[in-house]
């Protein structure tokens, strides 16, 4: 939006009123109470105006067609938009979760399952500390794996190293790649289903 800028100072301390000379307080005081004080415009910024505002109506602050696309009534205020706007953002954030865990496998137990109260679409898993063997793993609830080369067992078969379940997901360690090594930090990437 742009503000109008006057030419002239625009200042209203410069109105003319065809009051007559002897009137009274009172007579004052009931005229403008009364809403008949004569006022005269004429004259007032008479220059015109330098850079016209930008006009704050229906058709440059909520189009009908922004409000389709909000889901809210054509007769909505702008306030309406904010709040349908951040409900929107907050049910996209709610799809993303973004997590760490501390491992805490061990060489009997190297199956880590990671709670989330949701099965969800997508989940990828990498390493949050520096270290030479950094893989992510990704897996999805349609398949188990998608980089099987990341989950090999150095050529002994394929070992599945990251599963979703109905409340998270799992990861196992493989002869190649370790995701519970006890006190490591990992973190995960996962998305809710709509």
């Amino acid at each position: 939006m742009k503000d109008m800028v006057p030419k002239g100072t625009g200042n209203s301390r410069f109105l003319r009123s065809s009051i007559a000379a002897d009137i009274t307080h009172e007579e004052l005081v009931a005229l403008l109470r009364s809403g008949k004080f004569p006022v005269d415009f004429a004259g007032l910024n008479s220059v015109g105006i330098q850079v016209q505002g930008s006009a704050y109506n229906k058709a440059n602050v909520l189009p009908d067609n922004l409000c389709s696309i909000l889901g809210i009534a054509t007769n909505s205020e702008p306030k309406d938009a904010f709040n349908a706007l951040q409900s929107k953002l907050n049910a996209v954030n709610a799809r993303f979760v973004i997590g760490t865990y501390i491992g805490n496998g061990t060489k009997s137990v190297n199956t880590q399952e990671i709670h989330l109260g949701f099965k969800p679409d997508f989940v990828a898993v990498y390493a949050n500390e520096a270290y030479i063997n950094r893989p992510i793993l990704f897996c999805t609830r349609f398949l188990d794996v998608v980089d099987n080369r990341a989950i090999a067992d150095s050529g002994t078969g394929i070992k599945s190293a990251m599963k979703i379940t109905d409340y998270g997901f799992y990861v196992s360690d493989t002869e190649s790649y370790r995701f519970t090594d006890n006190s490591r930090k990992y973190g995960y990437f996962a998305v809710r289903s709509v």
